[in-house]
Formats: structure tokens, C-alpha cells, sequence
């Protein structure tokens, strides 16, 4: 977002309509990556129908998760569940305020079944990652 209103605020033209397609989480990161949105955004189109409180009702489309769709809840006895792949994000700040939340839900998880947990991150948060959990 940094690099956003860098760019929006230097050279923001009037006559370009400008759109967010798939948008910061907001739900996790409150209101001011939402706030940001909303005052130099034309439109957001979010997947996640959770945010719409954060915006504008104006600016503000649900157009739904396209994996959403594909989901089918009752092949779980069919189709067991072991394996669960986590994506902390690429920035530290990130990882840092994901972590936590993250150790929570494994933890609950762990209480249901016998999950395997894979981590996704790059190269430089491999040992972050791996002294955390």
C-alpha cells in the first residue's frame, strides 16, 4: 500500500477510474488499509463479502471467492483432510502479526485431527518460520 499511495497521491488522474480487484484483507487489517481505499479508490472488488463494512457502500463489490464455488462439504468422510497449507504472506510485518493467529489455529486443529501443517513462506523467513513453530 505504501508503494499505492506513493503513486495515487503523485499522480492520480481525474479521469482514470481506479479499482481494487481482490483488496488487502481488511478483516485483519482493520480499518486502515480499508480507509486508504476508500478515499483514494474508485471501486473495490473483494472476495471476501466480511469486508463490506469496512467501505464505502458506494466503492464497494462482493463478487465472491472463485475456490468457493468448487468446495464440496460433504465429500469430507469421503475425501479426509490430513494435509493444510499456510501462507503467512511475503512481508515481515506479515508473518510477525500472522504468527499468533496462526499458532491458535493449528493448535484447535491439532484438538480435531491429526493434521499435517506445510508452510509456505520464501527463503528469508525459513528460519522465522521454523524457530516459531
Amino acid at each position: 500500500m505504501i508503494f499505492q499511495n506513493f503513486i495515487l497521491n503523485k499522480f492520480k488522474n481525474k479521469s482514470i477510474k481506479y479499482c481494487q480487484f481482490i483488496g488487502p484483507s481488511v478483516f485483519i487489517w482493520k480499518k486502515n488499509k480499508a480507509k486508504f481505499i476508500n478515499k483514494y479508490f474508485d471501486h473495490i472488488f473483494s472476495i471476501f463479502e466480511v469486508e463490506r463494512k469496512f467501505y464505502d457502500k458506494d466503492k464497494y463489490s462482493y463478487i465472491g471467492h472463485p475456490l468457493l464455488k468448487n468446495i464440496v462439504l460433504n465429500n469430507r468422510d469421503k475425501y479426509p483432510i490430513k494435509n493444510i497449507g499456510i501462507f503467512l504472506g511475503s512481508r515481515y510485518q506479515e508473518i510477525i502479526y500472522n504468527i499468533p493467529i496462526i499458532d491458535k489455529l493449528i493448535k484447535d486443529l491439532k484438538r480435531l485431527d491429526d493434521f499435517n501443517f506445510q508452510f509456505y513462506v520464501t527463503k528469508e523467513f525459513e528460519d522465522l518460520i521454523k524457530n516459531s513453530f
